[in-house]
């Protein structure tokens, strides 16, 4: 009958529909998958940084002759210091995705 037949092309386009969007939905995922790997080997990679800096300015430290290296340990500190931060912006934004 006619109404069966429009009951059906009308589940046949609702499929299509919810299809599409599981399609673009499981596209979304796998971008944020992505984003999310990024982000964790820029993390690895800024944990590895703040490692050789605090190596480095240990073993600065350990010199005898500080005077010099005075400025040099401060500006240390300072990349030190904003390698932790953006160490915590990149927890965050792994977190969110």
């Amino acid at each position: 009958s006619v109404s069966q037949e429009a009951i059906i092309k009308d589940l046949e386009r609702r499929i299509s529909v919810f299809q599409s969007k599981n399609s673009a939905l499981e596209s979304y995922k796998a971008t944020l998958e992505e984003a999310r790997s990024e982000l964790q080997k820029q993390l690895s990679h800024k944990e590895t940084q703040i490692k050789y800096f605090t190596n480095e300015l240990a073993q600065i430290s350990k010199k005898k002759d500080n005077a010099g290296n005075e400025r040099l340990i401060e500006i240390i500190e300072e990349i030190q210091v904003k390698a932790q931060d953006e160490k915590t912006a990149l927890k965050k934004a792994v977190n969110y995705t």
